[in-house]
């Protein structure tokens, strides 16, 4: 099952960003939405696992014949009907089992879920099960490279694991035969904010893990200094072949047997 992230930060809404850490994770996860729209064809039918608030499945749907989207929190599944559901679907679920037909989709994303998912096997042969052959799955992930030493427990305690490239190649291969894992890069301005932010929630995360407190995404721990909205765009990411070198981790997956 999922971890429910109803409270953990974990959800990021496109509007009223209070700090440049706020905007940068945003225009990363939007990085990975466009790369999704650059993938799928207007025919297509999609299915989206963690829609959160909702934006990426409202960018998808303005390219693909449908898309689907399931979420295992009843609060944020209203909030995206609300405000999106004029152009999209979206259902509840219990984070395990797809209430979804074999061989119904296109295409699949879902990302920055799958360090959440209990069961990350069961998780990925179940995406398998409901794509068409020749379907894609997209997933990301923060790379834990960068983020945690080695051996190493997650110090955001809403991730059950976090991977490397190697261990999240093994992880989807474990049902799709047909696997590429990608990085998904910052400028070097980018990159050094990102670091920075990492080492200071992981160094804090410490301290108040012994006074029974979390930090959440929500922290603004890096003051706004002018316009950022307007400085940085998702043009300051891109995909490197290298994934030890991305922020995050892109698995691209296609369903050949």
């Amino acid at each position: 099952m999922i971890v429910n992230m109803k409270h953990s930060g974990e959800r990021i809404s496109p509007l009223n960003f209070k700090s440049k850490v706020d905007h940068l994770l945003y225009l990363r996860h939007l990085f990975a939405y466009e790369y999704a729209i650059k993938t799928f064809l207007d025919k297509d039918e999609i299915l989206e696992i963690g829609c959160g608030e909702g934006y990426g499945t409202s960018l998808i749907s303005k390219g693909v014949k449908e898309i689907v989207s399931l979420d295992v929190d009843l609060k944020t599944l209203k909030h995206a009907r609300d405000k999106y559901g004029s152009d999209c679907n979206f259902a509840l679920y219990d984070g395990t089992n797809l209430p979804i037909k074999s061989d119904k989709f296109d295409g699949v994303v879902s990302f920055q879920v799958i360090e959440h998912v209990r069961n990350d096997s069961k998780y990925v042969s179940e995406i398998k099960r409901i794509l068409k052959n020749d379907g894609i799955f997209l997933c990301t992930t923060p790379n834990r490279a960068y983020r945690l030493k080695p051996g190493q427990k997650p110090w955001n305690p809403f991730h059950l694991r976090e991977y490397y490239a190697k261990d999240l190649e093994n992880a989807l291969k474990n049902a799709f035969s047909e696997v590429e894992v990608v990085g998904i890069r910052g400028t070097d301005e980018v990159q050094e904010i990102e670091i920075k932010r990492v080492k200071q929630r992981g160094n804090l995360q410490k301290i108040l893990n012994g006074i029974k407190l979390i930090v959440t995404n929500n922290l603004s721990i890096m003051p706004i200094s002018g316009d950022f909205s307007r400085k940085y765009t998702a043009s300051d990411f891109y995909i490197t072949d290298n994934p030890n070198e991305g922020l995050d981790l892109l698995g691209i997956c296609r369903k050949t047997d």
